[in-house]
């Protein structure tokens, strides 16, 4: 990644942009032949192909390149008078490979993926802000964005179908601050128009279905600042989503899941009233922020397991589909860091959340599990090379997911766990300093399966792990 900038009196400009490329292997023992096969997998604990540690990475896999782009325009017309312009460009190329080489000579379709998405993402955002009197600050503005999908393969189903989206959305907010108090509102309209282009499979013709929609959303916070310390905020909003084209009309095997998805082409949009308050406390030494949620969604969507395996051409899958309920959810998360003395610094975080489905008077399937985490940071002085070292240590706790309805998913959810994480680096220099450091993760190698993973129906989580960073700065 790298990122230019230019500043003038009254202009300002940034272009960044980033690349990332990443080949990832899917665990061959979650494609398997037959139903009784996957029974068999689901049943046991061991994996079905455990063959050991290999380094070379073959079929199936996914070979992922993600390219971004962002350019940013501000200029001041005065003092408390600006207007900004935004542009960013996104280009998602995913390609999936099966563990079944196809049946062909041919090395051109020998070494074709059985799916492969090119999505285009464009975005433009044009915001206007004036300091208004008595501390009151106004931004107006309007958004667009375009996306479409290119999709090729051997694939005679595609799991997501060509499809292009557009958008256009308007926004006021406006900030007013006075002694302790800050209070924000905001409105915003947004409407979109899908078009998908699917194929008939009994004619075989391509044809399109068109769809549109649009909401209103609103927001409103109010901040008061107790002391120097401590200050309370509450916020209260109601937001929309319109479903994804996967959502709707997802039909066939994810690779990358192992599972057989089935959208659903009525779905409507989801509905948000959301309400949070948080507390912060902060301190030369120490700081603590606690926040409470609640949040009320019609129409949530959500993949819900239909416990009827499908059995295709490459084998037999796990098939969920695409399912609606009106849902709440709520929760708290804590965090808190504190300092001991100069360079060492301990912290930790709570996450508590709740999911229920009030369609069905249950709780809802596939909620993150509680979580904690408690770590601590030894920071060494800069010497006069601008080197300094650190060292971190975290320990995370993840508990079982025991509100979870019965009889709603292939496998139970599993066992709790903690997990150690180790990382150590140094910066070095002073003005732009280059920054390196080794991180290894589940240093004790803990066997665990994750309750959000769906590989977790055929496989333990990754064990002890290795990464090496390196940061270096370019300035012209």
């Amino acid at each position: 990644s790298s990122t230019w900038m230019l500043n003038r009196k009254r202009l300002a400009l940034e272009v960044s942009g980033s690349v990332f490329n990443s080949k990832i292997g899917i665990f061959t023992g979650s494609h398997v032949g037959s139903l009784s096969e996957l029974q068999q997998a689901l049943e046991s604990y061991e994996p079905k192909d455990s063959a050991g540690f290999n380094r070379q990475i073959e079929r199936g896999f996914q070979q992922i390149k993600h390219e971004m782009l962002k350019a940013r325009f501000c200029y001041h017309f005065r003092e408390n008078d600006q207007v900004e312009i935004i542009y960013g460009l996104q280009r998602n190329h995913r390609k999936e490979y099966d563990s079944d080489i196809p049946f062909s000579s041919d090395p051109s379709i020998l070494n074709a993926p059985q799916a492969d998405f090119l999505i285009s993402t464009h975005t433009a955002d044009l915001v206007y802000s004036r300091q208004l009197k008595n501390q009151v600050q106004l931004s107006v503005g309007s958004s667009l964005i375009t996306q479409g999908n290119v999709f090729k393969g051997l694939e005679y189903r595609a799991l997501i179908p060509n499809y292009r989206n557009y958008g256009v959305g308007s926004f006021a907010a406006l900030l007013r601050t006075w002694k302790k108090w800050k209070f924000e509102t905001g409105i915003r309209y947004d409407h979109r128009w899908l078009t998908t282009y699917r194929l008939n499979y009994s004619t075989l013709k391509t044809f399109a279905t068109s769809q549109t929609f649009q909401n209103w959303s609103y927001s409103a916070g109010l901040s008061y600042r107790v002391s120097e310390k401590w200050s309370i905020t509450a916020n209260l909003g109601s937001a929309w989503r319109a479903p994804n084209v996967n959502e709707m009309y997802g039909n066939g095997v994810h690779q990358s899941a192992a599972s057989f998805e089935i959208g659903d082409s009525t779905l409507k949009s989801e509905r948000a009233l959301n309400f949070s308050i948080s507390n912060v406390w902060e301190s030369e030494r120490f700081r603590f922020e606690l926040g409470i949620y609640r949040n009320a969604i019609n129409n949530f969507i959500y993949l819900k397991p239909l416990l009827k395996p499908v059995l295709t051409i490459s084998g037999a899958y796990p098939s969920f589909a695409q399912t609606q309920v009106n849902a709440l959810l709520s929760g708290v998360d804590a965090d808190f860091r504190f300092t001991l003395y100069k360079g060492m610094k301990v912290g930790g975080k709570v996450s508590l959340i709740n999911a229920y489905n009030q369609t069905t008077q249950d709780y809802l399937v596939f909620t993150p599990a509680n979580r904690a985490e408690i770590f601590s940071i030894l920071e060494g002085n800069s010497d006069s090379r601008g080197i300094k070292p650190y060292v971190k240590c975290a320990f995370t706790f993840v508990a079982k997911q025991n509100h979870v309805p019965v009889n709603s998913d292939y496998t139970a959810p599993p066992n709790a766990y903690t997990l150690l994480n180790f990382e150590a680096g140094l910066s070095i220099g002073k003005k732009h300093p280059i920054d390196m450091g080794i991180s290894i993760y589940n240093v004790l190698n803990t066997t665990y399966r994750d309750y959000l993973n769906r590989f977790r129906y055929f496989s333990d989580e990754q064990g002890r792990s290795f990464a090496i960073r390196i940061n270096v700065p370019f300035n012209f």
